[in-house]
């Protein structure tokens, strides 16, 4: 039996989204949603004041959601926990037998759209489990994956095809490139479509009624081309160290700040 989805929440408006999301992927993969709540109850090995009130605020806020998540989703098996730690920890841990973990991102207004949560950070950075960040999101629209070309994508796209099948969606596969050499790109255009085609080919014959497109864009900002492809998706996967100088630099964090929908982050 698979594991469930597991929403985080701290009640924040960008957490209800992520919930509400995570809801309708629980219908999808048909598995049960899991809407977790942390409550730091140590810091630095010295115990935190923690009052009964705190755990009744937990609890409202829990109800609250699985309010929002039962919304036009009847049949949906919903449970919540109360978990006890930081909650990137926390959640790590309670998502490791999960088959989705579901996190919102700090968003709304000018200024705020250029932060990223602390907690979704710190799980996109290790992700213990697919992990989705909702900022934006929308039912419709195609899966964006991104092609590296780099040793160990399978996950990242076992990942992707399923979300298609799921979604009976079309499956964009993404493949920026770009060589530091004096030639003209054009004659290093038929090498990188053989390595796409190549990587796609065993997907293709398992995943038959999945639409794959090829793209293939001349251009080293990878970021600004994904952020461009998330406005017409409705997911975007990458693998978590599928770039080049790490996801948890601040370049890469540019698409988990701007994208237009949902991003999974994969572990290789």
């Amino acid at each position: 039996m698979r594991g469930p989805v597991i929403a985080g929440t701290d009640g924040s408006l960008a957490a209800l989204r992520a919930v509400e999301w995570a809801a309708e992927e629980a219908v999808f993969r048909r598995a049960p949603l899991v809407i977790a709540h942390a409550i730091p109850r140590w810091a630095v090995d010295i115990p935190v004041n923690q009052s009964p009130e705190d755990d009744e605020r937990a609890r409202i806020m829990l109800a609250e959601a699985v309010s929002m998540s039962w919304a036009r989703r009847d049949g949906l098996e919903v449970t919540t926990e109360i978990l006890d730690g930081r909650p990137e920890e926390a959640l790590a841990e309670r998502a490791a037998d999960a088959q989705l973990l579901v996190v919102g991102s700090r968003g709304g207004g000018e200024f705020a759209s250029l932060l990223m949560g602390s907690t979704s950070r710190a799980l996109t950075a290790r992700p213990p489990c697919p992990t989705v960040v909702v900022r934006e999101s929308s039912a419709h629209g195609e899966v964006v994956v991104e092609i590296t070309g780099a040793h160990g994508q399978d996950p990242v796209l076992a990942f992707a095809f399923e979300e298609a099948a799921l979604r009976e969606a079309p499956l964009r596969a993404v493949h920026p490139w770009s060589h530091p050499k004096r030639r003209r790109h054009e004659d290093d255009l038929p090498e990188e479509r053989r390595l796409l085609t190549d990587v796609l080919a065993g997907w293709r014959g398992a995943f038959p009624d999945v639409a794959v497109v090829q793209d293939l864009p001349h251009d080293r900002h990878r970021e600004r081309l994904l952020v461009e492809a998330s406005e017409r998706a409705a997911m975007v996967v990458v693998g978590a160290h599928g770039w080049p100088v790490g996801l948890s630099t601040p370049a890469s964090h540019t698409l988990l700040r701007r994208a237009h929908c949902p991003v999974a982050v994969v572990a290789r």
